[in-house]
Parts: structure tokens; sequence; C-alpha cells
């Protein structure tokens, strides 16, 4: 006991220094550490509480179940408009989506590599440390798998655009409906929502 209590100091040290640390399980990544700046002030990011008191969920079990959770994964132009703080361009149907608290919110790993491909050739103009204020949006990290990789070879080819056909072959084996104004993907046999 007393070695955990002090390997989690060492893990919370390095955090505390801004270092995202990932704790795996084999090659499986099951944990991201973040450091949070935590002025004790509850924030909303899209309308979704980033942090939840725990105080009345045994309480609230009842109303917890008979929520519906639904999946939503969303594309690169969406998580850039948010980033840019551009949110006119998202739908209000979306919007509405997206603040929703019973919804799990993912943003793909094949976004953030597409953001960065696009930031390295000047396509898209964002700050140096777009990729903390991108975690600062609340969503959940999809990493990008070789079942994900390999659905890509069974889709038509209504698209070309390789992150896109990534971001449906995900949306598709992850069952979540992909947040797009992108209406070729709505081609795909994904749910689409906008």
């Amino acid at each position: 006991m007393q070695e955990a209590k002090a390997q989690l100091s060492l893990l919370l040290r390095r955090v505390a220094a801004d270092e995202e640390v990932v704790i795996r399980r084999g090659r499986e990544r099951v944990a991201v550490l973040i450091r949070v700046k935590d002025d004790g002030v509850k924030r909303q990011i899209l309308g979704r509480p980033r942090r939840i008191h725990g105080g009345g969920l045994r309480r609230d079990a009842e109303r917890l179940r008979a929520l519906r959770v639904r999946r939503l994964l969303l594309d690169t132009s969406v998580a850039v408009w948010l980033l840019l703080g551009d949110r006119e361009r998202v739908s209000p149907s979306a919007v509405h989506a997206l603040e929703d608290p019973s919804n799990d919110v993912a943003l793909s790993a094949a976004s953030v590599w597409e953001i960065a491909v696009k930031r390295s050739l000047g396509k898209v103009t964002l700050p140096d440390r777009w990729t903390v204020a991108l975690r600062g949006l609340g969503f959940d990290p999809m990493p990008v798998t070789a079942i994900h990789s390999a659905a890509v070879e069974r889709l038509p080819w209504h698209h070309r655009d390789p992150f896109d056909r990534l971001l449906v072959a995900q949306a598709s084996v992850e069952r979540c409906a992909l947040v797009t104004a992108d209406r070729h993907l709505a081609m795909y046999s994904v749910e689409t929502l906008w």
C-alpha cells in the first residue's frame, strides 16, 4: 500500500508540472492524467459541466437509469470551429446535442492529426498551445485502433478524404453519431447529426 501511495505521489507531481501522464495496462491506454486548474468556480463548456459533484448520485439513481446516453463523435471541422470560438457555424441541433449532459462526446485522434497537418501546411491558423485548448473543451479522446483502421477498407468510396473516411469507420465501429456539416458523410451507413 505504501508503495502504491509513493507511485501515485510521483505521478501527481509530474501532472502538477503540466506533464500529461498516460497509464497503460499492457499496450492498452487505460487513463490519461492531466492538470486541471481549479479555482473553485464551476465551469461550463458548451453548457457541459466540467466537474460533477457526487453528492446526490445514490438519491438520483432511478433518474440516472432512465437517461439514454447517446455517443457522439466530432468531425474535425466542428472541433476547429469550437476551438476558434466560432460557435455560430455549428447548427443549433448539433449545439443542443453537444450541450446535453446525457451525451458522451468524443474527439478522435484522427481529428487531432488532421488539425496538426493542416496547421503545418498553413491551412488552419490556431495558437501554439491549441492542443491544450482542445483538451480544455472537455471532450473524451478517442484513439485510433487497428480495428478502426481496418474498417476503412470496407467503406464505399463516397468520399476520398482519408481523415473523413477514418472518422466514418470509427463512428461505425464505436456506434457513434458523427457530428458533421459535411453532407457527403451522410451517404455512409452511419448516423450523422447536424
